[in-house]
């Protein structure tokens, strides 16, 4: 994987600083850019063909999941891994639905993200343990979607 553009987008310009810097370590030679929230991301994406969007959920002016559906209107071939700290089933469901790629949890291993991030750009999804605990309603969504 090279060249490829990858958009950062939390609230938490710490949050959002570190990932850069592990992110770096994974050798897959990104150009970095970084949104504080929803409308960021989306000027961004108006201007630059992004590849890759590492997306927060709760968000000031606006929130991951109406970033989410504004970025797949806008660029609907760039991929999406929700990072967030909520697991709720019906939001993995949603997200899913809305068409993000990749779901992990906030608490994941780096390894985990690594693992996520090559998922989603050489096959196309990823999702973590918790999404994998409700198949069936995923398997219908990703039907639904030609994920699979």
């Amino acid at each position: 994987m090279k060249n490829k553009a990858l958009l950062i987008v939390d609230d938490h310009p710490i949050f959002r600083r570190s990932l850069v810097r592990l992110i770096s370590l994974f050798d897959r030679n990104f150009k970095f850019f970084e949104a504080g929230n929803g409308l960021e991301a989306l000027k961004i994406i108006e201007k630059t063909k992004i590849d890759l969007i590492i997306l927060d959920i709760q968000m000031p002016k606006m929130n991951g999941i109406d970033c989410l559906k504004e970025a797949k209107i806008q660029a609907p071939n760039t991929k999406v891994i929700v990072l967030t700290q909520f697991d709720e089933p019906s939001l993995i469901v949603l997200l899913a639905q809305l068409g993000a790629e990749g779901f992990l949890l906030k608490e994941c291993d780096p390894k985990e993200l690594e693992t996520a991030i090559d998922a989603v750009l050489t096959i196309g999804h990823y999702f973590n343990s918790v999404a994998v605990e409700i198949p069936r309603t995923l398997t219908t969504v990703f039907r639904e979607h030609m994920i699979i």
